[in-house]
Protein backbone atom coordinates (compact mmCIF):
# COMPACT_ATOMS: atom_id res chain seq x y z
CA UNK A 1 0.00 0.00 0.00
CA UNK A 2 2.97 2.12 -0.17
CA UNK A 3 4.00 1.94 -3.57
CA UNK A 4 0.00 3.19 -4.01
CA UNK A 5 0.73 6.56 -1.80
CA UNK A 6 3.66 6.98 -3.22
CA UNK A 7 2.37 6.64 -6.70
CA UNK A 8 -0.59 8.63 -5.78
CA UNK A 9 1.86 11.48 -4.66
CA UNK A 10 4.28 11.16 -7.94
CA UNK A 11 0.95 12.05 -9.76
CA UNK A 12 0.32 14.99 -7.57
CA UNK A 13 3.89 16.27 -7.89
CA UNK A 14 3.73 15.76 -12.02
CA UNK A 15 0.55 18.16 -11.71
CA UNK A 16 -1.21 15.04 -13.22
CA UNK A 17 -4.03 15.37 -10.16
CA UNK A 18 -5.39 18.04 -7.77
CA UNK A 19 -4.73 18.30 -4.54
CA UNK A 20 -8.26 17.03 -3.33
CA UNK A 21 -8.14 14.32 -5.92
CA UNK A 22 -5.08 13.41 -4.24
CA UNK A 23 -6.32 13.53 -1.28
CA UNK A 24 -9.43 11.31 -1.89
CA UNK A 25 -7.41 8.52 -3.59
CA UNK A 26 -5.39 8.70 -0.56
CA UNK A 27 -8.86 8.07 1.69
CA UNK A 28 -10.29 5.81 -0.93
CA UNK A 29 -6.93 3.42 0.01
CA UNK A 30 -7.00 3.58 3.35
CA UNK A 31 -10.61 2.51 3.35
CA UNK A 32 -9.44 -0.59 1.27
CA UNK A 33 -6.74 -1.26 3.60
CA UNK A 34 -8.63 -1.28 6.89
CA UNK A 35 -11.61 -3.54 5.30
CA UNK A 36 -11.08 -6.62 7.03
CA UNK A 37 -10.37 -4.57 10.23
CA UNK A 38 -13.48 -2.62 10.15
CA UNK A 39 -15.51 -5.05 12.30
CA UNK A 40 -12.79 -5.23 15.28
CA UNK A 41 -12.93 -1.65 14.68
CA UNK A 42 -8.89 -1.49 14.99
CA UNK A 43 -7.90 -0.13 11.69
CA UNK A 44 -3.98 -0.32 11.08
CA UNK A 45 -2.13 2.42 12.50
CA UNK A 46 0.57 3.15 9.50
CA UNK A 47 -2.63 3.58 6.81
CA UNK A 48 -3.89 7.27 5.96
CA UNK A 49 -6.96 6.85 7.36
CA UNK A 50 -6.06 5.44 10.61
CA UNK A 51 -3.85 8.72 10.59
CA UNK A 52 -5.34 12.37 12.17
CA UNK A 53 -6.54 14.49 9.37
CA UNK A 54 -3.95 17.31 10.52
CA UNK A 55 -1.39 14.66 9.94
CA UNK A 56 -2.60 14.04 6.45
CA UNK A 57 -3.01 17.76 5.59
CA UNK A 58 0.89 18.76 6.93
CA UNK A 59 1.67 15.38 4.13
CA UNK A 60 0.69 17.21 1.67
CA UNK A 61 1.78 20.98 3.25
CA UNK A 62 5.05 19.07 2.91
CA UNK A 63 5.00 17.90 -0.71
CA UNK A 64 3.34 21.31 -1.99
CA UNK A 65 6.33 22.98 -0.51
CA UNK A 66 8.90 20.18 -1.96
CA UNK A 67 6.80 21.32 -5.73
CA UNK A 68 7.54 24.74 -4.89
CA UNK A 69 11.00 24.79 -4.02
CA UNK A 70 11.81 22.88 -7.39
CA UNK A 71 10.58 25.89 -9.09
CA UNK A 72 13.41 28.38 -10.02
CA UNK A 73 11.49 31.60 -9.02
CA UNK A 74 14.82 33.50 -10.20
CA UNK A 75 14.82 31.67 -13.54
CA UNK A 76 11.17 33.37 -14.19
CA UNK A 77 11.43 36.49 -13.49
CA UNK A 78 14.73 36.66 -15.69
CA UNK A 79 12.93 35.38 -18.44
CA UNK A 80 9.84 37.85 -18.08
CA UNK A 81 12.21 40.27 -17.76
CA UNK A 82 14.18 39.63 -21.09
CA UNK A 83 11.23 39.57 -22.66
CA UNK A 84 10.10 42.60 -21.67
CA UNK A 85 13.22 44.09 -23.30
CA UNK A 86 12.68 42.64 -26.23
CA UNK A 87 9.44 43.76 -27.10
CA UNK A 88 10.39 47.46 -25.68
CA UNK A 89 13.75 47.57 -28.48
CA UNK A 90 11.12 46.06 -30.71
CA UNK A 91 8.85 48.46 -30.09
CA UNK A 92 11.72 51.25 -30.19
CA UNK A 93 12.94 49.87 -33.39
CA UNK A 94 9.58 50.09 -35.63
CA UNK A 95 8.43 53.09 -34.20
CA UNK A 96 8.56 55.31 -37.38
CA UNK A 97 5.65 52.26 -38.77
CA UNK A 98 3.39 52.80 -35.32
CA UNK A 99 3.08 56.57 -35.88
CA UNK A 100 2.32 55.82 -39.41
CA UNK A 101 -0.48 53.57 -38.61
CA UNK A 102 -1.82 55.75 -35.79
CA UNK A 103 -1.37 58.42 -38.42
CA UNK A 104 -3.15 56.69 -40.62
CA UNK A 105 -6.12 55.50 -38.66
CA UNK A 106 -6.82 58.96 -37.08
CA UNK A 107 -7.12 60.76 -40.46
CA UNK A 108 -9.16 57.59 -42.21
CA UNK A 109 -11.07 58.93 -38.96
CA UNK A 110 -11.06 61.98 -39.81
CA UNK A 111 -12.35 61.44 -43.37
CA UNK A 112 -14.91 59.30 -41.88
CA UNK A 113 -16.32 62.25 -39.70
CA UNK A 114 -16.12 64.88 -42.78
CA UNK A 115 -18.05 62.50 -45.28
CA UNK A 116 -20.91 62.29 -42.38
CA UNK A 117 -20.14 58.27 -42.30
CA UNK A 118 -19.80 58.49 -38.41
CA UNK A 119 -22.78 57.47 -35.55
CA UNK A 120 -24.64 60.48 -34.96
CA UNK A 121 -26.76 61.60 -31.51
CA UNK A 122 -29.77 62.47 -33.44
CA UNK A 123 -30.10 59.00 -34.46
CA UNK A 124 -29.30 57.59 -31.07
CA UNK A 125 -32.54 60.14 -29.57
CA UNK A 126 -34.23 58.87 -32.09
CA UNK A 127 -33.96 54.72 -31.70
CA UNK A 128 -34.92 55.52 -28.04
CA UNK A 129 -38.16 54.02 -27.02
CA UNK A 130 -41.01 56.20 -27.23
CA UNK A 131 -39.29 59.24 -28.56
CA UNK A 132 -40.79 61.04 -31.78
CA UNK A 133 -39.64 64.13 -33.41
CA UNK A 134 -40.47 67.49 -34.96
CA UNK A 135 -38.63 69.47 -37.37
CA UNK A 136 -39.11 73.06 -38.22
CA UNK A 137 -37.29 75.82 -40.49
CA UNK A 138 -35.91 79.23 -40.34
CA UNK A 139 -34.48 81.73 -42.73
CA UNK A 140 -33.24 85.58 -42.97
CA UNK A 141 -31.76 87.59 -45.50
CA UNK A 142 -29.56 90.97 -45.12
CA UNK A 143 -27.32 93.29 -46.74
CA UNK A 144 -23.91 94.06 -44.74
CA UNK A 145 -21.62 96.67 -45.55
CA UNK A 146 -17.67 95.28 -46.43
CA UNK A 147 -15.57 94.74 -43.06
CA UNK A 148 -19.14 94.47 -40.53
CA UNK A 149 -19.04 91.10 -38.81
CA UNK A 150 -21.64 88.31 -38.47
CA UNK A 151 -21.87 86.27 -35.47
CA UNK A 152 -23.39 83.11 -35.11
CA UNK A 153 -24.19 81.85 -31.45
CA UNK A 154 -25.62 77.97 -30.96
CA UNK A 155 -26.37 75.60 -28.37
CA UNK A 156 -25.78 72.19 -29.84
CA UNK A 157 -26.07 71.87 -33.64
CA UNK A 158 -23.36 72.35 -36.55
CA UNK A 159 -22.97 75.39 -38.78
CA UNK A 160 -21.91 75.37 -42.40
CA UNK A 161 -20.22 78.37 -43.60
CA UNK A 162 -19.98 79.43 -48.22
CA UNK A 163 -19.14 81.85 -49.94
CA UNK A 164 -22.29 84.21 -51.17
CA UNK A 165 -22.09 84.91 -54.84
CA UNK A 166 -24.62 88.02 -54.66
CA UNK A 167 -23.26 90.05 -51.62
CA UNK A 168 -26.07 89.20 -49.53
CA UNK A 169 -26.15 87.02 -46.23
CA UNK A 170 -28.03 84.08 -46.90
CA UNK A 171 -28.74 82.80 -43.09
CA UNK A 172 -31.00 79.21 -42.97
CA UNK A 173 -31.63 77.06 -40.00
CA UNK A 174 -33.12 73.48 -39.63
CA UNK A 175 -34.41 72.74 -36.44
CA UNK A 176 -35.02 69.53 -34.91
CA UNK A 177 -36.46 68.04 -31.59
CA UNK A 178 -37.52 64.96 -29.69
CA UNK A 179 -40.33 64.30 -27.19
CA UNK A 180 -42.55 60.78 -25.99
CA UNK A 181 -45.19 62.20 -28.30
CA UNK A 182 -46.12 64.76 -31.19
CA UNK A 183 -46.91 67.02 -28.45
CA UNK A 184 -43.83 66.97 -26.81
CA UNK A 185 -41.54 67.12 -29.30
CA UNK A 186 -43.32 69.75 -30.91
CA UNK A 187 -43.58 72.15 -27.97
CA UNK A 188 -39.46 71.09 -27.44
CA UNK A 189 -39.28 72.29 -30.86
CA UNK A 190 -41.41 75.73 -29.82
CA UNK A 191 -39.17 76.59 -27.20
CA UNK A 192 -36.18 77.24 -29.08
CA UNK A 193 -36.13 80.96 -30.80
CA UNK A 194 -33.84 82.20 -33.86
CA UNK A 195 -33.16 85.74 -33.95
CA UNK A 196 -30.62 87.94 -36.42
CA UNK A 197 -30.39 91.39 -36.25
CA UNK A 198 -28.33 94.71 -35.63
CA UNK A 199 -26.08 94.45 -32.32
CA UNK A 200 -23.69 97.30 -32.18
CA UNK A 201 -21.00 97.45 -35.00
CA UNK A 202 -22.12 93.94 -36.32
CA UNK A 203 -25.07 91.18 -37.24
CA UNK A 204 -26.18 88.64 -34.72
CA UNK A 205 -27.83 85.08 -35.31
CA UNK A 206 -29.23 83.24 -32.28
CA UNK A 207 -30.75 80.33 -31.28
CA UNK A 208 -31.51 80.44 -27.81
CA UNK A 209 -34.12 79.26 -25.61
CA UNK A 210 -37.74 80.92 -24.47
CA UNK A 211 -38.08 81.25 -20.55
CA UNK A 212 -35.98 79.87 -18.47
CA UNK A 213 -33.85 76.95 -18.45
CA UNK A 214 -32.25 75.07 -21.84
CA UNK A 215 -35.13 72.81 -23.19
CA UNK A 216 -32.94 69.03 -23.78
CA UNK A 217 -33.61 66.73 -26.92
CA UNK A 218 -33.25 70.13 -29.54
CA UNK A 219 -31.16 71.08 -32.06
CA UNK A 220 -30.17 73.70 -34.74
CA UNK A 221 -28.33 73.43 -38.07
CA UNK A 222 -27.14 76.88 -39.48
CA UNK A 223 -26.46 77.08 -43.12
CA UNK A 224 -24.51 80.45 -43.66
CA UNK A 225 -23.55 82.26 -47.03
CA UNK A 226 -21.01 85.51 -46.32
CA UNK A 227 -19.86 87.99 -49.14
CA UNK A 228 -16.41 88.53 -49.37
CA UNK A 229 -15.41 91.03 -46.54
CA UNK A 230 -17.68 89.99 -44.05
CA UNK A 231 -16.12 88.61 -40.79
CA UNK A 232 -18.10 85.40 -39.20
CA UNK A 233 -17.66 84.68 -35.62
CA UNK A 234 -19.21 81.15 -34.34
CA UNK A 235 -20.20 79.98 -31.07
CA UNK A 236 -21.28 76.86 -29.81
CA UNK A 237 -21.49 74.66 -27.13
CA UNK A 238 -21.57 71.34 -29.21
CA UNK A 239 -21.65 70.59 -32.66
CA UNK A 240 -19.14 70.85 -35.76
CA UNK A 241 -18.37 74.12 -37.62
CA UNK A 242 -17.21 73.48 -41.68
CA UNK A 243 -15.97 76.61 -43.45
CA UNK A 244 -15.29 76.49 -47.40
CA UNK A 245 -14.06 79.11 -49.38
CA UNK A 246 -14.55 82.06 -47.13
CA UNK A 247 -12.96 85.37 -47.17
CA UNK A 248 -12.73 87.60 -44.56
CA UNK A 249 -11.52 87.23 -40.45
CA UNK A 250 -13.20 84.17 -39.58
CA UNK A 251 -13.17 83.45 -35.30
CA UNK A 252 -14.66 80.07 -33.98
CA UNK A 253 -14.78 79.07 -30.12
CA UNK A 254 -16.19 75.17 -29.63
CA UNK A 255 -16.95 74.14 -26.60
CA UNK A 256 -16.79 70.14 -28.04
CA UNK A 257 -17.08 69.70 -31.82
CA UNK A 258 -14.56 69.35 -34.75
CA UNK A 259 -13.35 72.49 -37.06
CA UNK A 260 -12.80 71.99 -41.22
CA UNK A 261 -12.25 74.48 -43.01
CA UNK A 262 -11.02 74.76 -47.01
CA UNK A 263 -9.75 77.53 -49.16
CA UNK A 264 -10.48 80.23 -46.55
CA UNK A 265 -8.58 83.29 -47.59
CA UNK A 266 -7.83 85.60 -44.43
CA UNK A 267 -6.92 85.72 -41.06
CA UNK A 268 -8.41 82.16 -39.11
CA UNK A 269 -8.39 82.08 -35.09
CA UNK A 270 -10.08 78.71 -34.38
CA UNK A 271 -10.49 77.21 -30.56
CA UNK A 272 -11.99 73.59 -29.64
CA UNK A 273 -11.61 72.16 -26.17
CA UNK A 274 -12.62 68.81 -27.43
CA UNK A 275 -12.60 68.21 -31.58
CA UNK A 276 -9.87 67.88 -34.36
CA UNK A 277 -8.96 70.69 -36.32
CA UNK A 278 -8.51 70.19 -40.39
CA UNK A 279 -7.54 73.29 -42.26
CA UNK A 280 -6.73 73.02 -46.17
CA UNK A 281 -5.76 75.52 -49.13
CA UNK A 282 -5.39 78.18 -47.00
CA UNK A 283 -3.20 81.29 -46.14
CA UNK A 284 -2.16 83.89 -43.90
CA UNK A 285 -2.13 84.03 -40.50
CA UNK A 286 -3.42 80.70 -38.93
CA UNK A 287 -4.16 80.48 -35.59
CA UNK A 288 -5.37 77.01 -33.80
CA UNK A 289 -5.74 75.25 -30.50
CA UNK A 290 -7.26 72.19 -29.05
CA UNK A 291 -7.79 70.73 -25.90
CA UNK A 292 -8.33 67.59 -26.70
CA UNK A 293 -7.68 66.93 -30.55
CA UNK A 294 -5.19 66.98 -33.94
CA UNK A 295 -4.59 69.80 -35.78
CA UNK A 296 -3.73 69.65 -39.61
CA UNK A 297 -2.48 72.05 -41.91
CA UNK A 298 -2.24 71.01 -45.85
CA UNK A 299 -1.42 72.41 -48.98
CA UNK A 300 -1.58 76.05 -47.87
CA UNK A 301 -2.22 78.45 -50.90
CA UNK A 302 0.05 81.25 -49.84
CA UNK A 303 2.83 82.33 -47.24
CA UNK A 304 1.69 81.44 -43.77
CA UNK A 305 2.46 82.42 -39.81
CA UNK A 306 1.42 79.38 -37.76
CA UNK A 307 0.26 79.30 -34.28
CA UNK A 308 -0.74 75.27 -33.61
CA UNK A 309 -1.32 74.47 -30.45
CA UNK A 310 -2.71 71.65 -28.77
CA UNK A 311 -2.74 69.65 -25.39
CA UNK A 312 -3.64 65.86 -25.67
CA UNK A 313 -3.16 65.50 -29.59
CA UNK A 314 -0.80 65.29 -32.57
CA UNK A 315 -0.08 68.40 -34.88
CA UNK A 316 0.56 67.90 -38.48
CA UNK A 317 1.82 71.17 -40.85
CA UNK A 318 2.75 71.46 -44.44
CA UNK A 319 4.44 74.54 -45.30
CA UNK A 320 5.03 76.42 -48.49
CA UNK A 321 6.27 79.33 -47.36
CA UNK A 322 6.54 81.49 -43.75
CA UNK A 323 5.65 85.03 -43.91
CA UNK A 324 9.10 87.11 -43.93
CA UNK A 325 9.88 88.05 -40.35
CA UNK A 326 7.11 85.66 -38.90
CA UNK A 327 7.76 83.73 -35.67
CA UNK A 328 5.61 80.54 -36.16
CA UNK A 329 4.83 78.08 -33.23
CA UNK A 330 4.05 74.39 -32.88
CA UNK A 331 3.09 72.64 -29.64
CA UNK A 332 1.38 69.91 -28.16
CA UNK A 333 2.07 68.44 -24.15
CA UNK A 334 0.74 64.89 -25.68
CA UNK A 335 1.60 64.09 -28.67
CA UNK A 336 3.33 64.27 -32.21
CA UNK A 337 4.86 66.96 -34.45
CA UNK A 338 4.86 66.70 -37.84
CA UNK A 339 6.54 69.47 -40.24
CA UNK A 340 6.67 69.13 -43.66
CA UNK A 341 8.90 72.07 -45.50
CA UNK A 342 8.76 73.04 -49.01
CA UNK A 343 11.74 74.55 -50.97
CA UNK A 344 10.56 78.31 -50.31
CA UNK A 345 9.76 77.65 -46.49
CA UNK A 346 13.09 79.23 -45.31
CA UNK A 347 12.96 79.28 -41.84
CA UNK A 348 15.00 78.86 -38.42
CA UNK A 349 13.94 75.84 -36.80
CA UNK A 350 14.20 75.62 -33.12
CA UNK A 351 12.84 72.20 -31.67
CA UNK A 352 12.21 70.86 -28.30
CA UNK A 353 11.48 68.24 -26.58
CA UNK A 354 10.86 66.38 -23.20
CA UNK A 355 10.57 62.88 -23.75
CA UNK A 356 10.76 62.11 -27.38
CA UNK A 357 13.05 61.83 -30.08
CA UNK A 358 14.06 64.37 -32.74
CA UNK A 359 14.12 63.23 -36.15
CA UNK A 360 14.74 65.27 -39.52
CA UNK A 361 15.88 64.07 -43.21
CA UNK A 362 17.23 66.01 -45.72
CA UNK A 363 17.41 69.93 -46.79
CA UNK A 364 18.16 70.85 -42.83
CA UNK A 365 21.52 72.52 -42.45
CA UNK A 366 23.69 74.01 -39.83
CA UNK A 367 22.35 71.46 -37.15
CA UNK A 368 23.02 71.62 -33.76
CA UNK A 369 22.03 68.89 -31.57
CA UNK A 370 21.31 68.78 -27.87
CA UNK A 371 20.30 66.21 -25.46
CA UNK A 372 16.76 67.11 -26.04
CA UNK A 373 16.98 69.99 -28.51
CA UNK A 374 17.53 70.57 -32.07
CA UNK A 375 18.67 73.88 -34.29
CA UNK A 376 19.04 74.12 -37.77
CA UNK A 377 18.04 76.21 -40.78
CA UNK A 378 16.05 75.37 -43.93
CA UNK A 379 16.83 77.34 -46.81
CA UNK A 380 17.04 80.59 -45.39
CA UNK A 381 16.68 82.08 -42.13
CA UNK A 382 13.57 84.80 -43.24
CA UNK A 383 11.56 83.10 -40.29
CA UNK A 384 11.72 81.50 -37.19
CA UNK A 385 10.08 77.94 -36.54
CA UNK A 386 9.39 76.64 -32.92
CA UNK A 387 8.47 72.94 -32.18
CA UNK A 388 7.89 71.38 -28.43
CA UNK A 389 6.43 68.53 -27.44
CA UNK A 390 6.35 67.26 -24.03
CA UNK A 391 5.99 63.42 -24.78
CA UNK A 392 6.15 63.11 -28.59
CA UNK A 393 8.48 62.86 -31.44
CA UNK A 394 9.39 65.58 -33.53
CA UNK A 395 10.08 65.21 -37.35
CA UNK A 396 11.32 67.75 -39.66
CA UNK A 397 11.05 66.88 -43.39
CA UNK A 398 11.61 68.68 -46.65
CA UNK A 399 9.13 68.07 -49.30
CA UNK A 400 8.88 69.34 -53.03
CA UNK A 401 6.31 71.64 -52.36
CA UNK A 402 5.30 75.17 -52.23
CA UNK A 403 1.92 76.98 -52.81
Amino acid sequence: MDEERQRVLRMLKAGRITVEEAEALLEALGEEQVGPAASTGTPDAGTPAARPADARRDDLQGLIDEIMASIDVEGIVSTVRASVDTVRESLRRSKVDVHRIRGDVRRAAREARRRGIRFRITEAIEGLWGMVGAAGAWSHDAVLEAGQRVTVHNLWGDTRLSASTDGHVHARASIRAWGRDDAEAAATRDRVRITAGSEGQGFAIRAEPRGTGTPRRVRVDFDLAVPPGISVAVTQTKGDLQASEIEGHLTAHLMSGDIAVAGARGILELRTLRGDIVIEAAGGQISAHSKSGDLVLRRPTAAVALDLSTVSGDVEAEVGQFVAGSISRLATVSGDLTTRLGPRAGCRVNARVASGEIRTGEGLDEVQRGQRSLQGVHGSSDATLDLSTMSGDILIVAVPYSP
